[in-house]
């Protein structure tokens, strides 16, 4: 049986190792956290409050994610977030697109944690090389563990870590940028009295801001918002100190709304070092097919959710043609 590499349990990972699964494949994933999800992941500030800091929704336009999104559905996985979303254009507020908005329920891990349940995955478990020997690959982590052999490595890391993990200068799809992302939640003692749930702000600090709390399954006890800085404050700002980033954050909310903010419960923040790519999009995965070696994840595939889950699927499919495997349904 063909033994297969995974770097990174996002949702990209978690996809193609799933299908590989399916398929009778050996699979082993790697990651450097301590639970799966990437940027689907969530954050909990009390016992009693989570927020969404990365991933806020995601929309759906490819009839097999269709199909995946229609099974987390029946499993009470996924729900449809039905709140108002504008977008800010010259100081006033315009509609967006009527077209439907899916979450995690009650927490955008949640879909991480559904597709991780039956996979082998090493947490906290940082790869810092990958070597090829023969036909065949090994990997080492930070404390210099060695893994391996695998027969094919799957690797959904951010372009800029995999281009170091590999030193894979031959390898230009590595070389596509990536930018940042500040993301600050607060929650209010009481509810912020404005006439949307999420916008799109495009503003010099601001690029987005939701009402977490208005979300499906979520916790409504206080007001839970989160606010994403634009790329090139993210950039410009990205190792100044937490707290002055939250105050700026703050003022800029103040500002967006036109009125005062309630009494802050708790609040927090977290800097997405890679948050999307500075690019249009390439094919969904990169396949280096004498190496028996395929690069995944959101960067390949226009970012977003469904990105993700549709690299991650052709990742699969790299693997199950490298071996003359045919498709199962799935």
């Amino acid at each position: 049986m063909a033994v297969i590499g995974v770097i990174g349990a996002g949702i990209s990972g978690l996809t193609a190792a799933t299908m590989l699964v399916k398929h009778g494949l050996d699979v082993r994933i790697f990651e450097k956290s301590w639970r799966a999800g990437g940027r689907t992941c969530s954050r909990r500030i009390r016992p009693d409050f989570i927020f969404d800091h990365g991933a806020q929704y995601f929309t759906v336009s490819d009839p097999a994610f269709a199909f995946q999104v229609e099974q987390w559905a029946q499993n009470g996985i996924i729900a449809e977030w039905k709140g108002r979303v504008v977008k800010f254009e010259n100081g006033k507020i315009r509609s967006t697109s009527p077209k439907g908005r899916f979450v995690g329920v009650p927490k955008m891990e949640s879909m991480a944690e559904e597709l991780s349940k039956e996979l082998n995955i090493s947490y906290e478990t940082k790869i810092v090389h990958a070597a090829k020997n023969g036909k065949s690959w090994t990997i080492t982590d930070e404390i210099g563990e060695t893994f391996g052999p695998f027969d094919f490595l799957i690797c959904t890391l951010p372009a800029p870590q995999a281009r170091d993990l590999f030193q894979a200068e031959e390898h230009k799809v590595l070389e596509v940028p990536m930018v940042p992302c500040w993301s600050v939640f607060v929650a209010f003692q009481s509810k912020l009295e404005v006439s949307f749930d999420g916008a799109f702000v495009n503003g010099k600090i601001l690029s987005w801001v939701a009402r977490n709390s208005s979300k499906p399954g979520r916790d409504s006890k206080f007001d839970g918002w989160v606010l994403h800085g634009t790329p090139e404050w993210s950039s410009a700002n990205f190792e100044i100190d937490a707290e002055i980033v939250e105050k700026e954050f703050l003022q800029s909310f103040e500002q967006l709304t036109g009125r005062g903010l309630p009494e802050i419960v708790c609040k927090g923040s977290h800097r997405w070092k890679y948050s999307m790519a500075n690019s249009d999009g390439q094919d969904a995965q990169f396949h280096i097919k004498n190496q028996n070696l395929v690069f995944g994840g959101d960067w390949l595939n226009g970012g977003k959710v469904e990105g993700a889950f549709l690299s991650g699927r052709q990742a699969a499919f790299a693997v199950l043609d490298a071996f003359g495997l045919p498709l199962a349904s799935c």
